[in-house]
């Protein structure tokens, strides 16, 4: 998965570019993002890290911080994945009643054309 990678108040290190990469490669249905923004910063003892994932149709902004940007990585990350979760059973759930509708509208078609 590609992502952009911005950094305010500090330099990443490998080790911490390779452990995201691995958190990207677990998270499930990432099939459905488009784009995907990675700000991490530090404001004093506070590590933050925030993700903008973009789709068809969604856009999910969402924040983590704690004490070690690792932990502030995973948090975010568990984060995506639910949310990213939610987006696929929602698109299951209006994809069924879009086919849903549609059979009930052709119902009195084909009554009509028995009748």
């Amino acid at each position: 998965m590609n992502y952009h990678l911005a950094t305010k108040h500090f330099d990443v290190s490998d080790h911490l570019r390779k452990h995201m990469d691995r958190q990207f490669g677990k998270v499930k249905f990432m099939d459905l993002v488009q784009e995907t923004e990675v700000i991490l910063s530090v404001e004093k003892t506070r590590q933050l890290c925030e993700i903008s994932v973009k789709g068809d149709g969604f856009h999910h902004l969402i924040k983590g911080e704690t004490h070690d940007m690792y932990q502030s990585v995973d948090l975010v990350m568990g984060k995506v994945e639910i949310q990213l979760k939610k987006q696929k059973e929602a698109y299951k759930k209006t994809r069924s009643q879009q086919k849903r509708h549609r059979i009930i509208q052709e119902l009195p078609k084909l009554e009509e054309d028995k009748g």
